[in-house]
């Protein structure tokens, strides 16, 4: 259920986290039992939300948006001073960590197996 999902998240909010499944199960992503009111997800979301190596994970880009999000005030000041944009240390974890979880089904699903048999 939601609340569960919310509470086991870390305290988020139960009615946000409501309206995300709810967006996730009407694209599809999920699926949603009326009578329990809980949601599980579909075999085509399983990839998407569960799997990093699928090539088709995409919750990594939810933490580089808040990553990016939360240091968009020194992003705008370094890009004031220069045209360099800001080198991963200066970006901090969270953009390494989501560029990382980004990139590596990449190179473990393509580049890897294709390039460098």
């Amino acid at each position: 259920t939601a609340s569960k999902l919310a509470k086991v998240a870390g305290g988020l909010h139960p009615r946000l986290v409501q309206e995300w499944l709810n967006q996730q199960a009407a694209a599809g992503i999920l699926d949603f039992e009326v009578n329990s009111q809980t949601f599980a997800l579909t075999q085509p979301g399983v990839p998407c939300l569960a799997q990093e190596l699928s090539g088709s994970f995409f919750a990594a880009y939810a933490t580089l948006v808040f990553a990016c999000f939360s240091r968009l005030p020194s992003m705008l000041q370094t890009f004031k001073k220069s045209c360099l944009a800001p080198t991963y240390d200066e970006a901090g974890e969270l953009v390494a960590d989501a560029m990382a979880r980004l990139h590596v089904p990449e190179f473990k699903l393509n580049l890897i197996p294709q390039t460098i048999p």
